[in-house]
């Protein structure tokens, strides 16, 4: 490819986005080639000038959020809406019962070491935050490639649907336990 004014080999082409043209970096400036177009629109400022200003203003935008992340998202609030239902039926249970009755496998063998009441805090301050942590782990990952976008959609979704098991059985359990 040659350069259409100095007709100078040329390996890294600049096109002139008015007349479309090949030119070497000397005259890939509109100005410098003597561009016709560019002089018939009587424009001031080159457009790549202005093609960057562009393009700040398009990076500075948020991006939408995908269907994943608003998946995501509304996974995470029915997420943290299950813990605490199962929390408010754990504190129910104990006002209407004993500490000691208890549906949640975890808080019993947590329970082994200290009270009840300070183990259903425990456990519930570490879900919430493994569930927090996750959130804000999956909002700041900007994966690189195909593999790790995949791992930082999947593992979050993972962690909420893994805890909306767990305590989908608790919240069963607890209804059990203060039905009667």
């Amino acid at each position: 490819m040659r350069c259409k004014v100095c007709n100078r080999e040329i390996y890294i082409a600049h096109i002139c986005p008015h007349c479309k043209e090949f030119y070497c970096m000397e005259h890939r400036d509109p100005k410098s080639h003597s561009c016709q177009v560019y002089g018939q629109m009587g424009i001031l400022t080159p457009p790549t000038s202005a093609r960057k200003i562009v393009a700040k203003e398009v990076q500075e935008t948020p991006p939408h959020p995908t269907i994943i992340q608003n998946f995501q998202k509304n996974l995470f609030t029915c997420t943290f809406t299950t813990v605490l239902i199962e929390e408010i039926l754990r504190l129910i249970s104990y006002l209407r019962y004993s500490p000691y009755i208890e549906s949640n496998i975890y808080i019993v063998l947590l329970s082994q070491i200290i009270t009840p009441y300070i183990a259903s805090s425990i456990f519930f301050l570490t879900i919430c935050a493994i569930l927090f942590a996750t959130k804000r782990l999956s909002e700041k990952v900007r994966p690189v490639n195909e593999f790790k976008a995949l791992i930082a959609h999947a593992l979050p979704i993972l962690v909420y649907v893994t805890v909306i098991v767990v305590y989908a059985f608790s919240i069963i359990n607890w209804l059990l336990i203060i039905a009667p």
